[in-house]
């Protein structure tokens, strides 16, 4: 079984499609980790973003690995290193470079090709690298609620003008995303005909899972196809992965939160470790006009 989820930044992507592979026993790809990489990847070696032949070597030769949520390029964990807002800048540019398409869509259609169950996140995911996927989902959300989000996931200020900018940042994204030649980002009314349009901009995680899954087994029984998921016999359908409630699915979810949050807290005992007393003060000063981010229903890192 095949699925497909595609959607701009914010729009709950990456938490949607963990807790859809959790909840079908399938694996997961993100598949913006891989164009995040290849983005670092030419950052760190000093290769011009605009040399397309360039890039498109530099993802032919790049070792890459995106395995549960951590992106190795040749041996080192990037993981942290590819979510910054230079990377943000330049995985657009990225992205638009054909060649780089064609390397990493052909590296995406291996990797379904050796699992029994794939759920895969991006951009072009239902459109270009699996248009024949069993399940295909669309997700949208308001640009400020992705801009909300982008802000908890990364522990920034979650004040109107701090969110202003990053919702600024992320239009200027869609928009260049929107014009490239190459699998350009789509609009919900752009996107395959069969595929589950949701907006998630007020819906928690676990139900958004539960809606597509609801309509799609709705359209599948309607059409005379299984409501069941592709490829699942009866027996499959009474496996440890079927009986999974929805706070399973919940528990799962909250379980990863704490462990981000406890990298992103150790990520900031060793940045203070490295500052000078003065530095500390300026820092402790300047903490009580600082709004604390507040985390959201399960919303966790985007991929995107």
């Amino acid at each position: 079984m095949t699925v497909a989820i595609d959607g701009p930044a914010g729009s709950g992507k990456s938490t949607v499609a963990r807790l859809l592979a959790a909840r079908l026993g399938g694996a997961l790809l993100d598949t913006g980790a891989m164009y995040r990489a290849v983005a670092w990847a030419a950052l760190a070696r000093g290769v011009a973003l605009d040399d397309l032949e360039a890039v498109h070597a530099l993802a032919d030769q790049v070792c890459l690995d995106v395995t549960d949520g951590v992106t190795v390029v040749d041996g080192t964990d990037v993981s942290d290193a590819i979510r910054t807002a230079e990377v943000d800048e330049a995985v657009s540019i990225v992205a638009a470079n054909r060649g780089v398409r064609q390397v990493l869509v052909a590296r995406q259609r291996r990797w379904v090709a050796e699992h029994d169950v794939a759920v895969v996140e991006g951009r072009d995911i239902g459109t270009v690298v699996l248009p024949h996927a069993d399940l295909k989902v669309y997700l949208t959300a308001s640009v400020d609620e992705r801009a909300r989000r982008r802000s908890q996931q990364r522990s920034q200020p979650t004040d109107a003008a701090a969110v202003a900018e990053v919702a600024a940042a992320l239009a200027r994204r869609d928009a260049r995303d929107s014009a490239r030649r190459h699998s350009p980002l789509l609009r919900p009314e752009d996107v395959a005909a069969d595929a589950v349009v949701v907006d998630s901009t007020d819906l928690a995680p676990v139900q958004i899972v539960e809606l597509v899954l609801a309509r799609w087994q709705g359209t599948r029984a309607s059409t005379g196809g299984s409501a069941a998921p592709a490829g699942e016999s009866e027996k499959e359908g009474e496996s440890e992965r079927e009986r999974k409630t929805e706070r399973e699915v919940e528990r799962e979810v909250e379980r990863e939160t704490e462990r981000e949050t406890e990298r992103e807290r150790e990520r900031e005992r060793e940045r203070e470790a490295t500052m000078s007393d003065d530095e500390r003060g300026e820092q402790r000063g300047g903490a009580s006009g600082r709004v604390a981010p507040v985390q959201g229903p399960g919303w966790r890192r985007e991929a995107r």
